[in-house]
C-alpha cells in the first residue's frame, strides 16, 4: 500500500475491508459406554487433525461470517438474548461474528458438559476449570485444542495483558488448552474475622497466625456468646491448605518451606500421613469437643444462615484483594482478614476459571479472536459481564451501580466470564482495586511443581479408590467430629490398600522426568 502506483480505487477498497474486519489479523470406572465416548472425542480430533494439515500456512480474514457456540456455567439468565443482540453487534465490526452463550446451571454443568463432549458435538467454547468441566481430563484426552499456535496469531493481547505465571501454571506438557480468566492469582489462606464479635471482646486478632494462636479467643467467645454461636465456623477439610505444600493429586504433593516456595526436595509424600495433618486432625478434634465448632458440620454444610445472623467470630478463605470490603457490603457488617503465609501459585490456581475451545470446533481461529476481545477489551467485558448500560446497570461517579428492575434479570458469575480486571468499579470498591489485584498477583510467588501435570492413565484406578477413601474419611476427621487417634489409622491403612503407594511412585518418576527437563 505504500506505492503511490495503486490506483485509488483499490486503496479505498482496501481500507474499507480493513475497517470492517479488524482484529482478523495477526497483529490485531470404565463401561463399554465410557470407551465410546472417548473414542468420539478421538475420531474429533483426527478430523481436526486432517482439516489442519490440509488448510496449513492458511488464515482466516473473518471475510465469512460465522456463529460461535459457548457454554458457560451460571444461571440460565431472563436477558441473555437481550444482551447478546448488543454483543452480536459489536462483534460483527469487530470480527465479523455471532455469539450463541447457553449457560447450564450450576449444578448441572459438569454433567451436560460431559454428555456434550462425549458425544463429539461440535460447539466452540466451554468453561473449564479445576473444579468444573474437568481440565486436566478433557485435555489430555484430546476434548479439547491445543491454543500455543492460535494464542500466538490471535491471541497477542491476551498474552501481553494477563500474568504469564497463569499460562505457564494451566500448561500441560508444555501446552495450552484454555484460556485462564484474569484475575487473582495467587492462593493465600487467610482468617476471616467478624469484626464487631473481637471488639466486643477486646480481641486483637492481627495477632493470630496458626491454628493454635485462635484457642484463647475462641474460649473467650465461647464462654461469652453462650450456646447457639459459632466460633471457628470453617470446614477443617479444606483447612488442609494452612499446611505449607503443594497438591499434585490430593492428597499426594510435596512440602515447600512458606518463606521460599522453590525449597523443596520434590519428594511426593502421602500428605495425611504426615506430622502436621495429624496435628491439624488433633487440634480440629480439641475445638469439636470444647464446642468451638458446629456439631452438624458434616451434615449440614450450609452456613448461609450463620452468616446472616453474623452468629460466629472466625473461619478461612483464600484470599483476594480487598475482598473483605465486598464481604463486608454483603454481610452487612463488618469482617476483616488476616493472612495466613503468602500466596503461591500453584496449578489448581492458576485454572480455577478458564475458556477452551472445542478440538470440534469448525471455526477455531475466531473463537480464539472472541476471546482474545474478551479478555482485552472492556466495552465487550462489561457488556458481556454486566449488560445494558441503562437497563441493567447505570454509571455514577464511574462507579457502577445496579439499576432495579432490571439488573436481577441479566447477572452472571463475574469471575467465570473473561478478564475481572476490566471490569466497572463498583459503588463500594477501592479505587485502586484492579492496581492492588495486580500487584497481589506480581507478588504471588510460583510454587514448585507449577506447570506439572501428572499423566494418570497408569494410576486411574487406584484415584478412583482413593477418592472414594477420601470421601469416607476426609470431613469426619479434619471437622474434629471422630478420634483422630483411632479414624486416622484406619484412613491411612484404606488409602494403602487403596494404591497409594503406585501413585506415588508413578507421581515421584512423572516429576523427575518433569524437573529434568525443566533444566
Amino acid at each position: 500500500m505504500k506505492s503511490k502506483k495503486i490506483v485509488s480505487i483499490l486503496l479505498v477498497m482496501t481500507l474499507l475491508v480493513a475497517g470492517i474486519f479488524t482484529g482478523c489479523s495477526k497483529n490485531d470406572k470404565d463401561t463399554d459406554a465410557d470407551k465410546a465416548d472417548n473414542s468420539s472425542v478421538t475420531e474429533n480430533k483426527k478430523d481436526v487433525d486432517n482439516e489442519e494439515d490440509k488448510g496449513e500456512g492458511k488464515k482466516d480474514d473473518c471475510s465469512e461470517p460465522v456463529e460461535l457456540l459457548w457454554y458457560q456455567i451460571g444461571t440460565p439468565q431472563k436477558d441473555t438474548d437481550m444482551v447478546f443482540e448488543e454483543v452480536n453487534k459489536y462483534l460483527k465490526d469487530k470480527i465479523n461474528a455471532t455469539v450463541n452463550m447457553v449457560m447450564y446451571d450450576w449444578g448441572d454443568y459438569n454433567d451436560k458438559m460431559q454428555v456434550i463432549v462425549n458425544s463429539g458435538e461440535k460447539y466452540d467454547i466451554c468453561f473449564t476449570c479445576s473444579w468444573a468441566n474437568d481440565y486436566r481430563g478433557n485435555a489430555q484426552k484430546g476434548a479439547f485444542l491445543e491454543l500455543n499456535d492460535l494464542l500466538d496469531e490471535y491471541g497477542q493481547d491476551i498474552k501481553k495483558t494477563i500474568n504469564p505465571n497463569f499460562l505457564e501454571g494451566s500448561k500441560i506438557d508444555g501446552k495450552n488448552y484454555a484460556i485462564p480468566v484474569n484475575k487473582e492469582l495467587g492462593a493465600q489462606v487467610v482468617w476471616n474475622v467478624n469484626v464487631g464479635i473481637a471488639e466486643k471482646y477486646g480481641i486483637d486478632y492481627k495477632k493470630f497466625t496458626d491454628l493454635e494462636s485462635l484457642k484463647p479467643a475462641l474460649e473467650k467467645v465461647k464462654q461469652g456468646e453462650g450456646d447457639g454461636f459459632v466460633p471457628f465456623n470453617a470446614d477443617g477439610a479444606w483447612l488442609k491448605a494452612i499446611i505449607p505444600y503443594e497438591e499434585v493429586l490430593p492428597p499426594f504433593g510435596v512440602y515447600f518451606d512458606s518463606n521460599d516456595p522453590k525449597n523443596t526436595d520434590y519428594k511426593i509424600v502421602n500428605m495425611v500421613d504426615t506430622p502436621e495433618m495429624k496435628q491439624l486432625a488433633k487440634t480440629m478434634r480439641e475445638f469439636y469437643q470444647a464446642g468451638y465448632i458446629r456439631k452438624d458440620v458434616v451434615t449440614n454444610p450450609d452456613v448461609e444462615d450463620i452468616n446472616k445472623t453474623g452468629k460466629w467470630f472466625i473461619n478461612a478463605y483464600h484470599y483476594m484483594p480487598y475482598n473483605e470490603i465486598s464481604d463486608s457490603t454483603s454481610k452487612g457488617y463488618k469482617v476483616d482478614v488476616v493472612p495466613v503465609g503468602k500466596p503461591t501459585v500453584q496449578n489448581w490456581s492458576t485454572t480455577g476459571s478458564m475458556h477452551a475451545i472445542s478440538v470440534a470446533s469448525e471455526h477455531p481461529e475466531r473463537a480464539m479472536m472472541f476471546l482474545n476481545l474478551l479478555n482485552t477489551d472492556k466495552d465487550l467485558r462489561v457488556l458481556v459481564g454486566s449488560g445494558i448500560e441503562g437497563v441493567h446497570y447505570e454509571m455514577k461517579d464511574g462507579r457502577q451501580v445496579p439499576i432495579e428492575p432490571g439488573n436481577e434479570n441479566y447477572q452472571v458469575p463475574q469471575f467465570a466470564m473473561g478478564n475481572v480486571l476490566l471490569t466497572n468499579l463498583g459503588p463500594d470498591d477501592p479505587e485502586d482495586k484492579w492496581e492492588a489485584f495486580e500487584k497481589f498477583n506480581n507478588e504471588s510467588v510460583p510454587a514448585p511443581c507449577l506447570g506439572f501435570w501428572p499423566d494418570t492413565s497408569n494410576i486411574d484406578n487406584e484415584l478412583s479408590a482413593i477418592n472414594n477413601v477420601k470421601e469416607e474419611f476426609e470431613k469426619i476427621i479434619f471437622n474434629g467430629t471422630v478420634d483422630p487417634d483411632e479414624y486416622l489409622p484406619k484412613y491411612i491403612d484404606k488409602l494403602n490398600k487403596a494404591g497409594a503407594q503406585k501413585v506415588i511412585d508413578e507421581l515421584q518418576k512423572q516429576l523427575d522426568e518433569w524437573k529434568a527437563s525443566k533444566k
